[in-house]
């Protein structure tokens, strides 16, 4: 099952419909905190997280769940649109520093997501 982490709506219906074409199971949270709690009672193959998020960011997620041994080694494919704040290829590299090896530049299109879920470590039980 795979995690979906953003407050867009749109983001998360085209991430969605594109994975479930793809034979995954995909579950929505819409800010990081819901996020967090998602993770410490269900068990996900991967988490796509944005890092523009309402209340708990993407950056102290992924830390969040870098301090949980029980779901520290969910991979993660972090996802950015960038903003006024943070650009996007700032926000990328950043994410790299703190040990998010995968960045995703919204807008993207699914056959990218796939490529980069397929370039994980495979887990044999995943479509």
């Amino acid at each position: 099952m795979i995690l979906v982490v953003d407050d867009d709506p749109g983001v998360c219906a085209f991430l969605q419909a594109g994975l479930q074409r793809a034979g995954y199971d995909v579950e929505i949270a819409s800010d990081g905190q819901i996020a967090l709690e998602m993770l410490k009672e269900n068990t996900y193959q991967l988490v796509l997280m944005d890092i523009h998020l309402p209340g708990l960011d993407g950056f102290e997620l992924f830390r969040e769940l870098h301090e949980n041994d029980e779901v520290d080694l969910v991979p993660i494919i972090g996802m950015t649109g960038g903003s006024e704040k943070l650009p996007g290829w700032y926000a990328g590299k950043a994410l790299k520093m703190i040990g998010v090896p995968t960045v995703l530049n919204k807008p993207f299109l699914i056959d990218e997501v796939l490529a980069a879920i397929e370039a994980l470590p495979h887990d044999p039980s995943a479509p």
